[in-house]
């Protein structure tokens, strides 16, 4: 790519610069989740980042199981955040999975570093809790508080599920789910971590019991008025 500046004053003469020349990098993807050597339960959502963001990048998914060879996971075109989910449930515990990303983006296809995974169980975190908007109204100091002991989920060992219930007024919320009482990892919209907000509109005063389900990351409100 070549620039140059052109100057002109009142009386119309032009004066120009040298021209300068510049070389566009690359795009960059990077696999964002799974992390490596986590365990991926039965349909872990694969995600991953590209720099610079362009709104005509698509990102395939590609996974390998021991060793074997590369096949074609899912793609998507949903920039910032590109997702698919892939469905590890036949897969032997303990059985290796590798992920990577490649991702077309203005006509330069690049492929990311490769992912080691273990298929399995997902292990379960130490706590879930559900920041939120109506934390406060819940019984917390203050809203989106992922520590206060007032939206800590209890773990369903039997069905390996997080669950809450809390009473709220009716309105508009949004919320999130947040991992070991802290933002480091947390989850939003469709599962995706750091994503977007979950809303949540009630037309009445209700009962609203959160189901987070660990190895998808999907969290769902049953609504009792």
């Amino acid at each position: 790519m070549t620039y140059q500046a052109v100057a002109a004053n009142a009386k119309g003469k032009t004066s120009a610069s040298d021209l300068l020349t510049g070389t566009v990098a690359a795009p960059t993807v990077s696999l964002t989740q799974p992390l490596t050597g986590a365990t991926l339960g039965d349909t872990p959502v694969l995600e991953a980042t590209v720099l610079p963001v362009r709104t005509d990048t698509e990102v395939t998914f590609e996974r390998r199981v021991s060793g074997g060879d590369w096949e074609t996971v899912g793609t998507d075109t949903s920039a910032p955040a590109w997702t698919v989910r892939d469905d590890a449930s036949g897969f032997a515990p303990g059985t290796e999975v590798q992920y990577r990303a490649v991702a077309t983006s203005g006509g330069t296809t690049v492929t990311s570093s490769i992912i080691p995974a273990v298929a399995g169980a997902a292990a379960q975190p130490a706590a879930v809790s559900v920041p939120g908007s109506f934390n406060a109204a819940a019984g917390c100091s203050q809203d989106w508080q992922p520590d206060c002991d007032a939206v800590q989920m209890t773990l369903d060992e039997d069905a390996a599920l997080w669950v809450l219930t809390v009473e709220l007024s009716a309105g508009s919320y949004e919320y999130k789910i947040a991992i070991d009482g802290a933002w480091t990892e947390n989850y939003g919209d469709a599962g995706v971590r750091d994503g977007a907000n979950i809303t949540l509109a009630l037309a009445e005063d209700s009962t609203v019991t959160f189901t987070y389900d660990h190895a998808t990351h999907l969290v769902e409100a049953s609504v009792t008025p």
